[in-house]
């Protein structure tokens, strides 16, 4: 059985090549789109579906968190922190604790 890496996909394009790479190192991908930050919804979507596309062509297994997907919490968590927005605060702590549960997750159940 191959070693499983749990990889977060921000959209389609981007996945390709280190998808790619991965499973040439014989790694099974699976690809975790979590994407609070994307906004408008429309924009969420387009990413959502383009990464879909993606995962059937090239062959990983793609988890869609949309039951999450609260973008006003987002905004809220980063108001007025424009100049740390990714890393001290907001979808960068989100994102770490959520790919954390599901690498415990996938660990024992995947």
């Amino acid at each position: 059985m191959a070693q499983r890496i749990l990889l977060h996909i921000c959209c389609g394009p981007c996945s390709i090549y280190p998808v790619k790479r991965l499973q040439d190192q014989g790694l099974e991908v699976i690809g975790l789109y979590y994407n609070p930050n994307i906004h408008p919804a429309q924009e969420y979507i387009r990413r959502r579906e383009g990464a879909k596309e993606v995962a059937a062509k090239i062959g990983f297994k793609l988890i869609c968190k949309d039951e999450e997907y609260d973008p006003g919490a987002y905004l809220r968590s980063v108001a007025f922190r424009e100049d740390n927005r990714c890393h001290g605060h907001g979808w960068f702590r989100q994102g770490a604790l959520l790919a954390g549960r599901f690498s415990c997750w996938l660990a024992g159940r995947y």
